[in-house]
């Protein structure tokens, strides 16, 4: 279960995920923690989900819930321009910054 605390000092917002301290805006997913049930491909989420469900309101048809664990997962990865641009801004709006994109990776499996 994810444990969060959120504190606020001088504007930044620090949250603190299990013990690991995230600073928004200056934190990037960590691409070697990744939702073991991500779709190969250059977006995924990484285990500081909390679970918030912005990700699946914003793109569902990217992002999926992991029932057993609590957490978001990219089922689908993204193909056209479009589709790119909405997993960007469910990527934007991830409150924990959990949500990850490699580089120019090729989307494709």
């Amino acid at each position: 279960m994810n444990l969060m605390k959120f504190t606020q000092s001088k504007n930044r917002a620090i949250f603190s995920l299990n013990g690991i301290n995230k600073e928004k805006g200056f934190y990037m997913a960590n691409n070697n923690s990744k939702q073991p049930l991500n779709a190969p491909g250059a977006f995924y989420v990484d285990e500081t989900c909390i679970d918030c469900d912005l990700c699946r309101e914003n793109a569902p048809e990217f992002f999926a819930r992991d029932e057993d664990e609590g957490a978001s997962y990219v089922y689908a990865q993204p193909q056209s321009d479009e589709d790119i641009e909405k997993a960007l801004d469910a990527l934007g709006e991830c409150p924990t910054e959990s949500i990850g994109r490699d580089g120019n990776e090729s989307t494709a499996a």
